[in-house]
């Protein structure tokens, strides 16, 4: 789920620090350099470093970064104009979020597309390859906006998101569900998420926090009214309607969107680096010469399989413990609502205690709520429970970053096909249980590795960071 933008900031002096954002993204300060990974940080009087989080800081051959625009550019009312059609088209890029609804309506109600031994796994591995391009092709929107402009761009992302559910709703075979859902839908997201990451920068420097935030609740808020709706479409008038419902909403959304959205006047903006410079920085290779940094990338997939694989299965759990498919979709609703409030909690509380405790604890209560309330629940009271819980605490990690760390997401694919081959190969436990031990040990996995980062930066146990 696109969440906050968030972005790490390193500093490889000698104190060693190294900055993570589990939520919100603040941008550079003047005069100070844009690029894809840029390091701030301030010297107080107790000797201590306060490490800012910076962002990503677009620019372009012939655009520039927003540091470079003209005060009366920043936070008018023009920016809020365009602030308002991003949100309107961000509203529908988090398909997966609906996709857990999707598959349990297929595999409910018998719609065979695949071998019905290895179903389960194929459904799971289209939602899958949807998340995980939607996550790692970003960079490719970027690098799109550096050729074709933004307004290109944009529409290219609305006609593959949109096309890729048009053409979904045709298919009667898994392969075509993976090509027209998974890589079309996906790499339309992605491209419509760069637009996004792009260009409010541009407009804000007051309110940028703000303005990331309301994007983030755009992406969240869909996760809260596209599952109920999916699921009683499907239930009245077939899957194939639905999506075609869904595109054609999507395509309303864009028509109504692209209009409102476009870049501060040319003159407003300068030109910083060459576009071979840019290109090379978006990817961040130096990124691999801090220890602390790699773990930092390994967290990545690992989280993101992990949120899916429980996003995806909620609906699964919920119809095979007896209950409706509508109460499956509630839970997701309820889920996506933690999550959209998570997003604000997580990030008062990493002011207060430093982001990388926070992040910490929050993996731990996820590894909790999977094996001591998901794993047992048989009723809705307990899955509406385990989802508020986890709603809150997993977008901790939502780094969707460009470049190195973005490309990373593509083995997240691994997590949902180890755990579905599982389920595949051994009947005698409870459904999807497989599912959840793998979800679990994930967001384990992820406090582990988050407490090495912690010990190697300082062994203090209540120390900040």
């Amino acid at each position: 789920m696109l969440n906050n933008r968030n972005y790490m900031s390193i500093n490889n002096t000698k104190e060693k620090q190294f900055n993570i954002s589990p939520t919100g993204y603040q941008h550079n300060q003047e005069n100070v350099p844009p690029s894809p990974i840029v390091i701030h940080h301030e010297n107080h009087d107790t000797g201590d470093f306060n490490n800012h989080v910076t962002s990503y800081s677009p620019t372009h051959e012939g655009g520039g970064s927003s540091s470079s625009l003209s005060s009366n550019q920043f936070d008018g009312r023009r920016g809020w104009i365009v602030l308002t059609g991003l949100f309107i088209i961000h509203l529908f890029v988090a398909l997966h979020l609906f996709w857990g609804v999707m598959q349990d309506y297929y595999i409910r109600e018998g719609k065979s597309l695949s071998p019905d031994k290895s179903q389960i796994m194929y459904l799971t591995l289209v939602g899958a390859t949807f998340q995980t391009l939607f996550k790692s092709c970003v960079f490719i929107g970027t690098l799109l906006y550096t050729f074709i402009g933004i307004r290109l761009t944009l529409l290219l992302g609305i006609v593959l998101l949109t096309g890729g559910l048009l053409l979904a709703s045709f298919t009667n075979s898994i392969w075509q569900l993976y090509i027209t859902y998974g890589l079309c839908s996906g790499l339309g997201s992605a491209i419509i998420s760069a637009v996004g990451l792009r260009l409010s920068p541009m407009w804000f420097k007051k309110y940028r926090s703000t303005t990331s935030g309301i994007l983030s609740s755009a992406v969240t808020g869909s996760g809260i009214i596209l599952p109920p709706i999916a699921e009683r479409l499907n239930v009245s008038i077939g899957v194939a309607w639905t999506y075609r419902i869904f595109a054609l909403i999507i395509l309303s959304s864009g028509l109504i969107a692209y209009p409102l959205i476009k870049e501060p006047e040319k003159d407003a903006i300068k030109e910083h680096q060459k576009p071979k410079q840019q290109r090379r920085d978006l990817f961040g290779f130096s990124l691999l010469k801090n220890l602390d940094a790699v773990i930092w990338i390994m967290v990545g997939p690992i989280h993101l399989f992990s949120a899916f694989i429980m996003v995806v299965f909620v609906p699964s759990t919920v119809t095979s413990s007896g209950l409706l498919g509508v109460q499956g979709a509630l839970c997701v609703t309820v889920l996506c609502a933690g999550a959209t409030v998570g997003g604000a909690t997580n990030g008062l509380l990493a002011d207060k205690f430093g982001n990388l405790n926070i992040f910490i604890t929050s993996m731990c209560v996820c590894t909790l709520t999977v094996f001591f309330i998901w794993i047992p629940a048989h009723n809705l009271m307990f899955f509406m429970v385990f989802c508020a819980i986890a709603g809150v605490f997993y977008p901790c990690y939502f780094s969707v970053s460009i470049g190195l760390r973005g490309i990373t997401y593509l083995f997240a694919i691994l997590g949902p096909f180890v755990a579905t081959y599982l389920e595949t190969i051994n009947s005698s436990m409870p459904p999807y249980f497989y599912c959840k031990i793998v979800a679990g040990s994930g967001f384990a996995v992820c406090a582990l590795l988050g407490l090495i980062i912690k010990l190697r930066m300082d062994s203090r146990v209540f120390i900040k960071i």
